[in-house]
């Protein structure tokens, strides 16, 4: 063979391993990608849940440090604030 062919089959194998690399890598850039966009929404899922819990938790002491000589008409406006509030969680949870 010639120099000049040797040097062209040798830029043509180049060439098909640099073409096969770079799909590979464009097969694992998108796997990948789903993966991080399966992990962010775990993650806002999981921040979510924790927000509803810290609110849950100060409700319960905020209950627990009630005063005995509250009425229970202003136990019962507190309650019902933060039941609200929890369904408004809830709502933006299930959306």
């Amino acid at each position: 063979m010639d120099p000049i062919t040797d040097q062209i089959s040798r830029i043509s194998e180049k060439l098909t391993r640099l073409v096969r690399d770079f799909r590979n890598l464009q097969k694992e850039n998108v796997r990948l990608r789903h993966e991080l966009d399966r992990k962010t929404q775990y993650l806002e899922q999981a921040l979510e849940k924790n927000a509803v819990l810290e609110r849950q938790a100060g409700i319960l002491q905020a209950s627990a440090s009630m005063s005995t000589d509250k009425t229970g008409k202003e136990m019962g406006k507190v309650i019902e604030h933060y039941i609200r509030e929890i369904d408004r969680c809830i709502a933006k949870l299930e959306e």
